[in-house]
């Protein structure tokens, strides 16, 4: 199922999040590329808060439910690898936290620290792209195939944050 095909009242209309969390990730970045500092920093807890939102919704709703009625887990998609990835993930959020200031523009290192600092986000994207394609490709396209709409319809009212207005629709 691609992005576009996800209908809103799936498990799958949640990969609208992952690229609403992956493009305010890119704006945090090109706010830093181009120095201005404090509206990075305000973009990054935008993007803190709402990949946080959709961590513990995951964690509080879905795998349960993925605890529940899928067996056995496929391979690569045991629900461990999932929770330690969320670890992951929020390990990489701590980090960041903050460590923009340290970046400044007058800074004859600058550009410099900008390309450290972005090296370190690499790694973390990675993660993160590696991770949805994970959930993608199980949790929710097997949550889809097991679940009736009705309790679909009951896990998606716990993402306040929907997908479809996150992304504006």
């Amino acid at each position: 199922m691609t992005h576009m095909a996800a209908k809103s009242d799936t498990i799958g209309s949640l990969t609208l999040q992952h690229q609403h969390i992956s493009d305010l990730l890119n704006k945090h970045q090109l706010l830093l590329m181009h120095g201005e500092i404090q509206g990075a920093d305000e973009l990054y807890a935008e993007f803190k808060t709402y990949i946080s939102k959709h961590l513990r919704a995951e964690n509080e709703h879905l795998l349960p439910l993925y605890e529940k009625y899928i067996s056995p887990f496929p391979i690569g998609g045991a629900p461990e690898l999932f929770i330690h990835e969320h670890h992951q993930i929020n390990r990489y959020l701590e980090k960041f936290s903050g460590k923009f200031f340290s970046v400044k523009k007058n800074n004859r290192h600058f550009h410099l620290d900008i390309v450290k600092l972005f090296e370190e986000y690499y790694i973390f994207k990675q993660l993160l792209g590696h991770h949805h394609l994970r959930e993608d490709t199980f949790l929710f396209r097997l949550l889809d195939e097991v679940l009736d709409d009705k309790l679909k319809k009951e896990v998606l009212s716990y993402f306040s944050f929907h997908p479809n207005r996150a992304m504006g629709f």
